[in-house]
């Protein structure tokens, strides 16, 4: 874009390697990194054995989710990646807003928070 303008960036960050290009973009245009959290991410399913498959390489496991070590192990890799994320976007110096999303990923249930802060934005601009 060749002007200054106001970049959503909807995602959930988790692959690898957006760093260096969500850093350029910021530094011509205003960011914000609105992070989709699925429900998996905030709490690790409560069931016994799960098959569960990789998105990025489709290799697929059974996983005991009833194994408190399990959990733990989870728990504390979420914890982890969610601070290399907080980390690289500040890093990046943009904005950044959480969205928790349900299973059925309804559009609408990400779209409202947006433009709540967008508008929120706008009215603290509007005070200045």
């Amino acid at each position: 874009m060749p002007r200054h303008a106001v970049v959503f960036l909807v995602s959930d960050f988790l692959a690898d390697g957006w760093e260096k290009a969500l850093g350029q973009c910021a530094r011509r245009h205003d960011v914000i990194a609105v992070r989709l959290i699925p429900p998996e991410l905030a709490a690790p399913p409560d069931a016994g054995l799960l098959r569960v498959r990789d998105p990025e390489t489709g290799a697929a496991t059974v996983v005991d989710w009833k194994d408190a070590g399990v959990r733990e192990a989870y728990a504390a890799r979420v914890a982890a990646k969610s601070r290399s994320i907080e980390d690289g976007l500040r890093r990046a110096q943009v904005d950044r807003m959480d969205v928790p999303i349900g299973r059925e990923r309804d559009m609408d249930a990400i779209a409202r928070p947006i433009l709540k802060f967008f508008r929120m934005r706008e009215l603290r601009g509007a005070k200045r």
